[in-house]
């Protein structure tokens, strides 16, 4: 993000337009996001940060929190069930405690 989205956290990851030309490529600055958008895109984040901490750090619980933070599930059980399967099917790959 680097400031290109008003409201996201700097270290953010975001979708923007850029201009592409000889001299490289550079981000442009966006409006800041209505209210109700700005809330889920800091919500989408906070989940993406979660998640990439609970690979690194093999923490279970904090793959679950990750996982409930994200709109699309929509509960608890809901999250620990995708979690559990995912484990179960994809145990070989990463390690959770």
């Amino acid at each position: 993000n680097n400031g290109c989205v008003p409201g996201m956290a700097p270290e953010a990851c975001v979708e923007i337009p850029c201009l592409i030309d000889k001299r490289g490529v550079r981000p442009l600055h966006v409006d800041r996001p209505d209210t109700d958008m700005l809330g889920l895109m800091q919500v989408v984040a906070a989940y993406e940060t979660l998640t990439v901490e609970a690979a690194m750090e093999q923490d279970y619980n904090k793959a679950l929190r990750a996982l409930n933070l994200n709109p699309l599930i929509p509960s608890l059980e809901v999250a620990e069930k995708i979690l559990n399967d995912y484990i179960a099917a994809h145990g070989d790959l990463i390690t959770l405690r």
